[in-house]
């Protein structure tokens, strides 16, 4: 498994080769060479060395040369104690899982995954990586549908991880991903910093950590942590993946794009590379290319709420609101608890002057958020977002409250501001609006985000709007 050539298939840390070395007992050895015991394999010895044995034997002792740095890496890291050794049953169900799992782009992929996990973790209760898998699947799957009740299975599985084995850093990834998704960035950054220290060469650890680094404005430091990884795994679709959403947020699209590029190449049945892509060339603002890839993954995923979602932002930005309700409206009907998707519906029809619908909207989305910021409370941006619906819908005291919890998580915020923005000018307090706005623009908001505001277009004509360059 570690010679695979395909990369899913390789061994993603030292803790899973050990885990199969595991698998091996005394009396398995019998009969097999090699001719030197483990801890004298790396040692000089005369060029002879292969030489007088058989050709099919001297394959099998290169081979297992070329091995010897992970083995070593994996048992100077971890040793499992006697009580540690997975049964068979559960570790079949766990290497059937991993292919599914390293796909995490699809549902359908993670639901196999998760069923599978769930028969490794029956078969062997004691197995800490199957549940610290079985995290991670749940904590991908709420990523794509955004349904809360997943985080709380991702955080019982991940926990339940930890508890058992500690010494793995797979499991402190995963709960430093559970952390994340719950909006415990503090802890997220301790558990990927134990990560690390357990497998300096863990590339998830360090994008994990490079994502925690960039969350504290140590943008420097996350981005060579992130291209660290790249190096460390650079068959892996994912670490562009995450290497390319980073830039995005740093608003660096046609880097972002050159790297979701990259997805596609070492995996082009990925639907989420070509969505990325888009989404990276419409930030971009070239609009016209951005098309063909939501065309690639419609054709490789028709079932993609996430894709037709992002064809109707792009109909949207090009000023075609009967095909941008239309695209949305299908991505709804495919996943209609992502409060997101009603909040870009609400938009058209703002956008399009149909208010009432724009209402009917933002009322579907507004019991979606609340569910949600019962687990990932200290959001700021989506606190803002909420505050703006209710504003929208006439609630004072609801915006008033979610507002002045967005403001207290993070009051510099370039989108939490902008939401203010938005809000004052719903109200009729101008002056405010444009305050906040150049406030917003000053703290790095694109000005390209205001074309796509409905509100933006009344206030950004105001003289008092001055973003630089006007």
């Amino acid at each position: 498994r570690a010679l695979a050539k395909q990369a899913e298939l390789r061994y993603q840390s030292a803790g899973e080769m050990i885990q199969d070395l595991s698998q091996f007992s005394e009396s398995d050895a019998i009969g097999c060479e090699p001719p030197l015991p483990l801890e004298e394999i790396g040692r000089d010895h005369e060029p002879t060395f292969t030489a007088s044995l058989p050709r099919t034997k001297r394959r099998y002792m290169l081979f297992l040369l070329a091995a010897v740095p992970v083995i070593a890496l994996a048992g100077a890291l971890l040793t499992l104690k006697k009580a540690d050794r997975v049964k068979p049953a559960a570790y079949q169900a766990y290497l059937a899982a991993v292919p599914y799992l390293q796909r995490y782009e699809k549902t359908e992929n993670l639901n196999k995954a998760i069923s599978q996990l769930k028969q490794a973790t029956q078969a062997d209760p004691g197995f800490a990586l199957a549940f610290a898998a079985l995290g991670e699947a749940y904590t991908r799957k709420f990523d794509l549908t955004q349904d809360p009740s997943l985080l709380r299975q991702a955080e019982s599985n991940a926990s339940h991880a930890l508890e058992l084995n500690d010494s793995l850093a797979r499991v402190h990834v995963v709960m430093g991903e559970v952390h994340k998704s719950f909006g415990r960035r503090e802890l997220a950054q301790q558990e990927f910093l134990t990560a690390s220290k357990l497998e300096p060469n863990d590339a998830d650890a360090l994008s994990g950590l490079a994502g925690e680094y960039a969350v504290n404005q140590r943008i420097q430091d996350a981005e060579r942590l992130y291209r660290q990884a790249v190096a460390l795994r650079p068959d892996s679709w994912d670490v562009y993946n995450n290497f390319g959403r980073f830039l995005m947020d740093q608003e660096k699209p046609e880097e972002a794009a050159e790297q979701f590029r990259m997805v596609i190449q070492h995996a082009p049945d990925n639907v989420a590379g070509y969505q990325n892509l888009a989404a990276a060339l419409l930030r971009a603002g070239r609009l016209d290319e951005a098309e063909a890839p939501l065309r690639r993954a419609v054709g490789l995923d028709g079932s993609s709420w996430a894709v037709h979602i992002n064809l109707g932002e792009l109909y949207f930005r090009r000023g075609l609101l009967p095909q941008a309700e239309k695209e949305t409206l299908r991505g709804i009907e495919l996943n209609d608890r992502y409060w997101e998707n009603w909040v870009n519906l609400a938009v058209i029809y703002r956008w399009w002057g149909r208010n009432d619908r724009a209402i009917s909207a933002y009322r579907r989305a507004i019991p979606l958020v609340e569910e949600l910021l019962k687990v990932q409370d200290k959001d700021a941006t989506t606190w803002a977002e909420l505050a703006e619906m209710h504003a929208y819908l006439g609630d004072i005291p609801k915006y008033s409250s979610a507002m002045q919890k967005a403001m207290a998580l993070d009051p510099d915020n370039p989108q939490v501001l902008l939401s203010s923005a938005d809000v004052h000018e719903v109200l009729g307090e101008r002056r405010l609006a444009v305050e906040l706005a150049n406030k917003a623009v000053a703290n790095g908001l694109r000005l390209a985000i205001l074309d796509t505001d409905p509100e933006a277009r009344k206030f950004r004509a105001d003289p008092d709007f001055r973003p630089p360059g006007r």
